[in-house]
C-alpha cells in the first residue's frame, strides 16, 4: 500500500441511509480483482483475490479511555458511503517522479461518533478507525488479527531482541508456517505466500501513533498486531485529529 498523500478527485459517490447489523457491505478494487465483504453483524471482515477467498473472519477493534470500543457489539451504522478515487501523487524520492493511484473506498459512520474508513486498490486493502470527536482521545489498545484461510508460509523479519520494543530493527529474515507461529513481535512489513503470489502486511501514515509489530499466535492461520504501549503508561497512544494509521494488506 503506497503512502497516501492527498486527493485530488473524487469520481462517484453512494451515500446510504443507516445500515442494518444485518448487511454485509462490499466493495472491489478497480479492476475487480479484490473484493473486500465487510460483515457488520460480526463485526469482521473477508478479502478474495481473483476469485479465492484468502482472509476470511478478520477483525479490526480499538479501545479508548472512557469511550468503550470504537466498533462495538451491535454498532449501529449511521451513514454508509462508497466511494472511487483518482489520485495523483508526487514522489520526490520514490523510485518514480509522480504517478497515478485509484481506489474505491467504503466508509462507515457509527452512532457512537466512530467509524471506519476501507480502501481497496489494485494494490491492495487498507482500513482505519476515524471520528468526528474534535477531543484528544486517549488509545487503550488496537487489535488487527489477520485469518487467513489456508496454512500458508509466512516470511518475516525476526526481532531477537529480549526487550522486542526496544530494538534497532535490524534482523535476518525467516519463513514458517502460519500455524507454527512466530517466536517473538516481528518486524514488517512480513509477507504470506498464498502460491498465486503473496499478501503483504504493512502500516501508512503512521503519525503520534506507535509502529507496529507483527505476532504469529501458532495453533492457526492467524497473524495480529501489536502496538507497544507509551512508556511507562497503561495507553499506546494520545493522539488528536480524525485518523489512526491504516494497516495494510497489499498481495
Amino acid at each position: 500500500m503506497k503512502t497516501l498523500i492527498h486527493l485530488l478527485a473524487a469520481l462517484c459517490l453512494l451515500a446510504f441511509p443507516a445500515v442494518s447489523c444485518g448487511r454485509t457491505a462490499v466493495v472491489k478494487s478497480p479492476d475487480g480483482t479484490l473484493v473486500l465483504s465487510v460483515n457488520l453483524a460480526e463485526r469482521s471482515y473477508d478479502v478474495s483475490f481473483d476469485g479465492r477467498t484468502v482472509i476470511a473472519g478478520s477483525t479490526a477493534q480499538m479501545a479508548l479511555d472512557g469511550l468503550g470500543e470504537a466498533w462495538p457489539d451491535g454498532a449501529r451504522v449511521k451513514t454508509a458511503r462508497k466511494t472511487g478515487v483518482k489520485e495523483h501523487i508526487v514522489a520526490p524520492f520514490y523510485r518514480q517522479a509522480e504517478f497515478d493511484y485509484s481506489y474505491n473506498a467504503l466508509s462507515l459512520d457509527f452512532r457512537n461518533g466512530f467509524g471506519m474508513e476501507w480502501r481497496v486498490s489494485d494494490d491492495g486493502v487498507a482500513y482505519r478507525f476515524t471520528t468526528s470527536k474534535a477531543d484528544t482521545l486517549t488509545v487503550l489498545g488496537e487489535a488487527a488479527d489477520f485469518l487467513f484461510a489456508e496454512d500458508y508460509e509466512l516470511t518475516y523479519c525476526h526481532n531477537d531482541s529480549k526487550s522486542p520494543y526496544k530494538t534497532s530493527f535490524e534482523g535476518l529474515y525467516r519463513t514458517c508456517r502460519l500455524s507454527e507461529g512466530t517466536p517473538n513481535a516481528e518486524f514488517l512489513p512480513s509477507s504470506v505466500d498464498i502460491g498465486a503470489g503473496r499478501v503483504t502486511i504493512a502500516e501508512s501514515d503512521v503519525r503520534s501513533y506507535p509502529g507496529a509489530f507483527l505476532r504469529g499466535k501458532g495453533g492457526g492461520f492467524s497473524l495480529g498486531l501489536e502496538f507497544p504501549p507509551y512508556p511507562e503508561k497503561d495507553f499506546i497512544a494520545v493522539s488528536a485529529g480524525a485518523r489512526t494509521p491504516f494497516p495494510a494488506l497489499a498481495p
